[in-house]
């Protein structure tokens, strides 16, 4: 079940948009946000591992053009720029690991 909700950002008091999925197990709610979608969790996933636009596309069966839209967004959800600058971001609020 997905809800969508607003989040203030620290960084330049802009809004994000994030998801919260909802599980319930023996009547406890568990909560767990997310600020990228599916998609781009893929898309910065295989980035972070060095990979170029055209390889991503390759990876995830869709266009080079997709692939930058996706990275696009996600700087303009952050409200950041450069690809470098998303990364960053998505690791220091613990969206991404750079680990393996």
């Amino acid at each position: 079940m997905f809800l969508f909700r607003l989040l203030p950002s620290t960084k330049k008091n802009t809004i994000i948009e994030y998801y919260e999925k909802i599980y319930i197990k023996e009547s406890e709610v568990i909560v767990i946000k997310e600020i990228l979608t599916l998609r781009e969790r893929e898309v910065f996933e295989l980035l972070i591992k060095n990979k170029s636009t055209k390889d991503i596309a390759n990876k995830l069966k869709i266009s080079e053009k997709t692939v930058r839209n996706h990275i696009s967004n996600v700087m303009q959800k952050l409200g950041v720029k450069g690809r470098a600058g998303a990364v960053v971001e998505l690791v220091r609020m613990n969206e991404l690991s750079l680990d393996e």
